[in-house]
């Protein structure tokens, strides 16, 4: 089987990505600084703005893409290492 052309676009989120929230809850566990530092010590890029968090912690399983009409993600991400090497 052969696939051709751009991914599907994901459902838009209800609200800002300062206001999703986490569907499934559970307990936070903050990035530390040391770590983000480490991080961009490789050359990634590190994000933590609400958009990039948001948008990280989408996945396709279909009631995840549900959720995002209601502003949710199944849980959020602390930070995104967008790496500047795919290697």
């Amino acid at each position: 089987m052969t696939f051709s052309g751009e991914p599907t676009t994901p459902i838009a989120f209800s609200t800002a990505a300062d206001d999703v929230g986490e569907r499934l809850g559970g307990t936070r566990v903050p990035v530390d600084v040391d770590l983000l530092r480490t991080l961009e010590a490789t050359g990634a890029e590190v994000l933590v703005a609400p958009d990039a968090t948001a948008e990280a912690s989408r996945d396709w399983w279909p009631l995840a893409m549900i959720w995002a009409l209601d502003a949710q993600t199944p849980a959020r991400a602390g930070a995104v290492d967008d790496p500047a090497d795919a290697r």
